[in-house]
């Protein structure tokens, strides 16, 4: 069984997904009573693409608004069909502001040489 210690005063909690995913299924009341103000989850769209780890962490997403914390989504390769569906699935529906973007980020040049082997395998 996992116990639940933390020091008063603390401001920053960096956690995987699936450490949140215990905190919401079995210390629903502590994380409540901690007042989160500030929920980032970074690379979000691998609860659409993990689908082998739903039950143990990606789960811990659905209906997050609930906690009534500001939620910030962080991806810098996600597409806005990605995002409709996970701002759906964590409650925030149709409420977000998204910054940047496809159209406001230049996809930088750059170059890829193809060398050929030159080693021979013989048989």
């Amino acid at each position: 069984m996992f116990k639940l210690t933390t020091e008063e005063g603390f401001d920053l909690l960096y956690i995987s997904i699936d450490a949140f995913n215990n905190l919401r299924q079995n210390f629903a009341g502590t994380l409540d009573n901690w007042g989160v103000q500030v929920i980032y989850v970074d690379e979000f769209y691998l609860a659409l693409t993990e689908c082998y780890r739903h039950a143990t962490s990606w789960q811990s997403l659905r209906d997050l608004k609930s906690l009534n914390s500001k939620i910030v989504l962080l991806s810098a390769t996600t597409n806005l069909t990605s995002t409709k569906m996970v701002t759906n699935y964590t409650g925030m529906g149709e409420n977000y502001i998204a910054v940047g973007g496809s159209s406001s980020y230049a996809v930088p040049n750059i170059a890829f040489l193809k060398q050929k082997s030159f080693l021979h395998h013989t048989p």
